[in-house]
């Protein structure tokens, strides 16, 4: 039986890593398509894969699957992250080696050791990098940008030049870093965003109040807002005023006074009145993910 499997990544950096992912895990058996959503670093896998294959080979095209959702996670600063990620470690070790190498060289040692240490350190830091193009290269008979670093890195080698070398796979790597640490920022951004709507509305349906998933409202519907809620849908107030917090959404330092006939936005902090109002917008294409669908 077809499945639709989601699988949550961890070290996903750029959309070309999330196409990388993508065509690795479609040649597995039982894989009918794959599809990365990069802005939420979200697997999707249609068919009937191995979960243990699929983590596999994602670790083999160098990332990993999470375990628990990013707004779950601890909120990590800059070195944190450099701390915490295996190949980042790696890339912080060859820089500080590289650097004893420059210092050496300025206290006039025997040249030799230091472009010794200086390939020690190219090679600790450069490991990942090369390794996630050869295994690239392998499973999708693709050439990448880290491949044509480590041929460069190789090519200055081979000419003497291993300090440029070492410099630049070093940068590159902190590159990644960078960008790798900027994009978990911008995701746990977007999905603090989309939890500003509640998962859950009070809907006034023949007189009688139902607590319903918001996936179950159609336009037209009639909620109820009651003082202190967040707005779960977008909509037209009906019945009642109230002074609304719109900051979240709009970024409008002072509350909103809404009566009948204005729109509310989804994620909006409702005040002391009730509010009755008419669902405009399924909770697909409310303001929230219209935000987020254009990120």
């Amino acid at each position: 039986m077809t499945t639709n499997n989601k699988y949550l990544l961890q070290g996903l950096d750029c959309a070309d890593c999330a196409l990388k992912i993508e065509k690795g895990v479609e040649k597995l058996p039982g894989v009918q398509s794959a599809r990365v959503d990069f802005a939420t670093a979200t697997l999707h896998v249609e068919g009937t894969p191995n979960p243990a294959a699929v983590r596999q080979r994602v670790q083999d095209l160098g990332y990993q699957l999470a375990s628990r959702p990013l707004q779950q996670r601890s909120r990590r600063g800059f070195w944190q992250y450099l701390l915490q990620e295996r190949n980042n470690r790696l890339a912080l070790l060859g820089g500080v080696l590289l650097l004893i190498s420059f210092g050496l060289l300025r206290l006039g040692l025997d040249s030799r050791l230091v472009s010794g240490l200086q390939i020690v350190a190219l090679t600790i830091a450069g490991f990942p990098i090369l390794r996630e193009a050869v295994m690239n290269l392998i499973i999708n008979r693709q050439f990448d940008a880290n491949l044509l670093m480590g041929l460069a890195a190789v090519g200055a080698v081979l000419i003497g030049e291993t300090s440029e070398a070492a410099t630049l796979v070093f940068l590159f790597a902190i590159a990644e870093a960078l960008e790798g640490y900027t994009a978990e920022r911008s995701r746990r951004a977007l999905g603090d965003l989309a939890d500003l709507a509640p998962t859950t509305a009070l809907r006034l349906k023949e007189g009688r109040e139902e607590l319903v998933p918001i996936e179950a409202l159609a336009i037209g519907d009639r909620l109820i807002i009651k003082p202190g809620e967040r707005v779960p849908m977008d909509g037209i107030v009906l019945q009642g005023e109230s002074q609304l917090n719109q900051a979240p959404v709009t970024g409008e330092s002072l509350p909103v006074t809404k009566t009948p006939g204005d729109s509310l936005f989804a994620g909006s902090v409702n005040g002391a009145g009730g509010l009755e109002i008419q669902v405009t917008h399924l909770a697909a294409d409310n303001t929230l993910r219209r935000i987020l669908h254009l990120v």
